[in-house]
């Protein structure tokens, strides 16, 4: 057996199952060359097929209880209907779930080799789907299908979730960030490594629970149900009350020439033209748009008002934008709960007002459900750590009743209207300069 050998093969079949779900979903949704892409989705099912096959001849028995023929099989069938069943949508549809079921067997497979590996490798990316064929990339031509290849993985996203919150954590740092002006102190940055295997890691911020650990995860569940989380670095809490906080790519803000709402705009267009040629730059623009309405109007929602220069990472070659420090969720809300105190300085150009693209109101509409903001709500009343009473306190205040009843106020405001209001603040260095603003102004 080669164990090493047939994690390589079942990591490579995820991969192509994930590229294969977003080709699937644009050639559903009847987009131009939507019969070109269903086509090249079923050439990734059956290079899943193939990879499946070497993953089980190199893993032997370690593998065959998920990587096994009957999975194979039942890719089969559905490369055969994603390539003949360009004709029917609804047919399309079908197979798009399908492919989306397969993913997680075929996780399964590459969990399975995990304990065995003896070289290190990789953890799979958050989006794989960004990596797919230029050939393939060609042919999307409007921003609505663009964007589907830009969304997390729900899969992979466990698989990491899974790797923070049960790993192991290496005591000796690799780094520090944050210090002087920041509130938190410094922070280390260390090396997680699988509870199974120290072949497999990932390097993590470590916060304290006293750094809005339990706020960070919050705003992170909240932007993983809006679709928004390719642009918010993921947190997971451990045990202790601490999170992680893996490290996402880009530098800051100041060093990438970001220096206005037009150019976060402008980092994130860049992913699409980047990578889609034939994607019209009107449209470009516009997935670029809907990708900054929807992740910072989770600002206005969860009355996070600490939206600075620090709190951001650019890679604007690359168009990578991630927003990190999310912690001061609810310390923005003011005597109208429709109208919370935001920095205005990465907002809109009306400052006070921000209006949503149809489609960003849409995808909120969809993400941001009564059940979905519970769920996000109840990450906050999970045991916290050994807090001091100010820390305490705004958590406790975070955790009512009441802020989960003015999340969904926000909500319906910000999907009735297509806009919403804020409380402008114009401070954009100490990130708890504000709070003094904010009560010198009464709210």
């Amino acid at each position: 057996m080669d164990l090493s050998g047939a994690f390589a093969y079942a990591r490579g079949a995820v991969f192509h199952l994930e590229v294969a779900l977003p080709e699937l979903e644009a050639a559903a949704a009847s987009v131009r060359n939507g019969d070109a892409l269903a086509a090249a989705a079923a050439g990734h099912l059956r290079s899943a097929i193939g990879d499946l096959g070497q993953a089980r001849t190199l893993g032997g028995a370690v593998h065959a209880s998920v990587g096994d023929a009957a999975l194979a099989a039942r890719l089969a069938d559905i490369a055969d209907a994603a390539a003949a069943g360009t004709s029917s949508r609804a047919g399309l549809a079908a197979v798009t779930e399908l492919v989306r079921g397969a993913r997680a067997d075929a996780q399964a497979g590459v969990d399975a080799l995990v304990p065995h590996l003896t070289e290190h490798v990789e953890p799979l990316g958050l989006n794989p789907a960004a990596h797919a064929p230029r050939e393939e990339l060609a042919l999307v031509e409007d921003a609505a299908s663009a964007r589907r290849f830009h969304a997390v993985s729900d899969v992979q996203r466990a698989a990491l979730h899974d790797l923070l919150e049960h790993g192991t954590i290496d005591p000796a740092p690799v780094g520090w960030v944050g210090g002087y002006g920041n509130g938190n102190g410094a922070m280390p940055i260390v090396r997680v490594t699988h509870p199974s295997s120290p072949h497999l890691e990932v390097r993590a911020v470590h916060r304290p629970p006293t750094a809005q650990a339990a706020q960070e995860e919050f705003f992170a569940r909240l932007a993983e149900h809006a679709g928004a989380d390719a642009h918010y670095a993921p947190a997971v809490r451990r045990g202790d009350g601490s999170a992680l906080v893996p490290l996402v790519p880009g530098a800051p803000l100041w060093e990438q020439d970001v220096h206005s709402v037009a150019d976060i705009e402008d980092v994130m267009s860049n992913w699409y033209r980047q990578r889609f040629e034939n994607l019209p730059e009107d449209e470009i623009r516009l997935a670029g748009r809907v990708d900054r309405q929807v992740a910072q109007s989770l600002d206005f929602v969860a009355a996070q008002p600490d939206r600075n220069a620090g709190g951001a990472l650019a890679e604007r070659a690359e168009g990578e934008f991630h927003f990190i420090d999310n912690g001061l969720a609810g310390r923005g809300e003011t005597s109208d709960p429709l109208r919370p105190a935001l920095k205005s300085h990465f907002l809109d150009a009306t400052t006070g007002h921000a209006t949503l693209e149809p489609a960003a109101r849409e995808q909120l509409a969809a993400g941001l459900t009564d059940e979905a903001l519970a769920d996000a709500h109840a990450v906050l009343r999970r045991p916290a750590g050994d807090l001091p009473e100010g820390h305490a306190g705004a958590l406790r205040d975070d955790a009512s009743p009441r802020f989960l009843t003015a999340m969904l106020a926000r909500r319906d405001h910000l999907v009735e209207a297509g806009a919403y209001d804020y409380h402008p603040i114009d401070l954009n260095a100490n990130p708890l300069a504000h709070m003094d603003w904010l009560h010198s102004q009464g709210v």
